[in-house]
C-alpha cells in the first residue's frame, strides 16, 4: 500500500483560487466541499488525515513503501535528435559516369553524394543535376558552384543533427506530388526555403533562386544548426483527400495533426476571475458590462498586452509605470487580484496547430503519444516544442483559401473550353500560372490591383490589404 493525494491545485491557500476558476464555467457542478483537500499535502497533513483509520505504525509502514517506489524510479530523456521521415525513393546507381561532361574534381561533395550507401543522397542529387539537364541550365557555372554549396551545408548541419537533411526536400518532392495528384494547387513558396536552388530542381518551391538573387544562408548556414522550415500552401477543400492518401501509404498513425495549448492572457484571467468571483454583494459574480470594462484597462504595445505584474508593480525596464486606474478599480472587489493573479498564465484549453503534422516513419510511440481534438482529428499529446524534442520533425500544410480559388476559377474555365478540358490541374498551372510563365509585366495586372478591383489577392484579399495596394500602386 502506497499513498498519493488527488491534487487539483497546487498549494492549500490556492483553494479559493481553484473554486472561483470552477464558478467561471458556470455550469452545475459542486465546486467547494469536495475539492477542500485536494492539494499536494505535505507529510504532516497526510499523517493527519489518515490518523482518523489508521495507526502510526501502518501509516509509517505506507509512507516507506511510498520512497521505497521513489527510489526504484530511474531517471530517463524522452529527448533524442529529430528524424527526418523518409519515403521510398528510386534507387540510383552508385555513379557519376552519365554526366562525363561535368567536372565532379571542382565538386567533392556532389561527387561524394553520387557514390553515397544513403540512397536518399543518391537520390536527391541525381535528381538535381537532372533537373539542371532538362531545364537546360546545367551549362552556368553558378547553379552547379550553389548546389554544390548547399549540399555542404547540408552534410554540416546532418552530421550535428545526426539525421539525413537530404531526406527531407525528398519527402516534401513525394507529397507535392501527392497533392497534385489529390486535386490540390500547391503555393510557388515562402519565406527563405525559396532560397534553396535543390527545393526549385526537385519542385519543392517554384521560384529559380539564382534568378532571383536569393542566398541560401537565409535558409540554412552552419551556425544555425536546426531544420529550416518549408511551408506549403493547400487548398482547404483538399486536405481530408490529401491526409486519406497518407494514411493509405503511412497508415493511419503515420500522419497526426500537432495539438496546441492556450492560456490565460492577462485580459482573459480577468474576464475569467469576474465570472469566478464571489461575494455577499456579488453572489452571481461581477457584471459583465464592469468586467469587459476591467479588461479594457489593460494596455498594449505592438499587439503585446502588459501582464498583471506590470500592472500591478509596473517595470522599470520597459519604461512602465503602475496602472492607478486599473489599482483603484479591482481593488472595489475584495481577493479579486488573487485570482486574476491565480488564473493568469493557466493552461485552459487546447486546439489543433493551424498548419503543422508529423509524419512518422515506423512505431509512433517511440517518440509520440496521441489523442483525439474535439473535432475527432488525431492530434500529439504534446505541443510543437516538445514534440520536436522528442525527435519528430512538422511539416507546415498551410491552408490558404486562394488556393481553392484557383481551382474552382480553373475548372469553370475548363468547362467553358477557354482552357483545353483534357489538361491536368498542373499541367494547366504550370502552362500559364507558373511564376515562370505568368506576366511579370503585364501593366494590366499593377493596374487592376492598385485599383482594388482584384479579388482573392492572397494577403491583400481584406480591407486593410485593398487598401495599402491603392497606396502602394505595386
Amino acid at each position: 500500500m502506497v499513498v498519493g493525494t488527488d491534487a487539483h491545485y497546487l498549494k492549500k491557500e490556492d483553494r479559493y483560487v481553484h473554486k472561483s476558476y470552477l464558478n467561471s464555467k458556470q455550469e452545475e457542478r459542486e465546486v467547494d466541499d469536495f475539492y477542500e483537500y485536494t492539494y499536494m499535502q505535505s507529510p504532516e497533513e497526510v499523517r493527519e488525515h489518515l490518523s482518523a483509520a489508521m495507526s502510526d505504525r501502518d501509516i509509517d509502514w505506507i509512507f516507506e513503501n511510498s520512497l521505497e517506489v521513489k527510489n526504484k524510479i530511474d531517471f530517463y530523456s524522452l529527448e533524442k535528435h529529430q528524424h527526418i521521415p523518409e519515403v521510398r525513393v528510386k534507387e540510383y546507381s552508385k555513379d557519376c559516369w552519365r554526366y562525363i561532361h561535368i567536372n565532379f574534381d571542382e565538386y567533392p561533395i556532389l561527387k561524394q553524394l553520387f557514390i553515397s550507401d544513403n540512397v536518399q543522397e543518391r537520390y536527391w542529387v541525381n535528381e538535381c543535376i537532372d533537373a539542371l539537364i532538362l531545364k537546360g541550365l546545367i551549362d552556368d557555372k553558378r547553379y552547379l558552384d550553389r548546389l554544390e554549396e548547399e549540399a555542404r551545408v547540408k552534410r554540416v548541419i546532418g552530421e550535428k543533427l545526426e539525421t539525413c537533411m537530404f531526406a527531407y526536400p525528398n519527402t516534401l518532392q513525394h507529397y507535392i506530388d501527392l497533392f497534385w495528384r489529390c486535386g490540390s494547387t500547391v503555393g510557388a513558396g515562402r519565406g527563405s526555403a525559396c532560397s534553396g536552388l535543390n527545393h526549385y530542381l526537385l519542385g519543392v518551391t517554384q521560384l529559380d533562386p539564382i534568378e532571383w538573387n536569393l542566398p541560401f544562408w537565409r535558409y540554412l548556414n552552419d551556425e544555425r544548426v536546426e531544420l529550416g522550415d518549408i511551408d506549403l500552401d493547400l487548398a482547404p477543400s483538399k486536405l481530408p483527400k490529401i491526409f486519406e492518401e497518407i494514411r493509405k501509404e503511412r497508415g493511419e498513425l503515420g500522419i497526426v495533426q500537432v495539438c496546441t495549448f492556450g492560456t490565460e492572457a492577462t485580459k482573459s484571467a480577468i474576464l475569467t476571475a469576474c465570472r469566478g468571483y464571489r461575494s455577499e454583494e456579488y453572489p452571481d459574480g461581477i457584471d459583465v458590462d464592469d468586467a469587459q470594462y476591467i479588461s479594457s484597462l489593460v494596455p498594449s504595445e505592438r499587439g503585446f498586452l502588459w501582464d498583471l505584474h506590470d500592472m500591478i508593480e509596473g517595470n522599470p525596464d520597459k519604461g512602465r509605470k503602475p496602472q492607478t486606474q486599473f489599482i483603484n478599480t479591482i481593488n472595489q472587489y475584495p481577493g479579486l487580484l488573487d485570482i486574476m493573479k491565480g488564473i493568469e498564465g493557466l493552461v485552459s484549453r487546447r486546439g489543433i496547430h493551424a498548419s503543422g503534422v508529423i509524419l512518422f516513419d515506423n512505431n509512433i510511440f517511440d517518440e509520440a503519444a496521441i489523442m483525439r481534438a474535439r473535432n475527432g482529428n488525431l492530434t500529439t499529446q504534446w505541443d510543437l516544442h516538445d514534440q520536436e524534442s522528442a525527435g519528430s520533425v512538422k511539416y507546415d500544410f498551410l491552408l490558404t483559401a486562394v488556393q481553392d480559388i484557383i481551382i474552382e476559377t480553373i475548372d469553370l474555365l475548363q468547362a467553358d473550353e477557354v482552357i483545353n478540358p483534357a489538361l491536368s490541374l498542373r499541367e494547366v498551372y504550370n502552362k500559364y500560372l507558373h511564376p515562370n510563365v505568368i506576366p511579370k509585366d503585364d501593366p494590366k495586372i499593377w493596374d487592376a490591383l492598385a485599383k482594388g478591383s482584384v479579388l482573392g489577392v492572397f494577403q491583400f484579399e481584406g480591407s486593410v490589404g485593398a487598401q495599402a495596394a491603392k497606396k502602394i500602386k505595386p
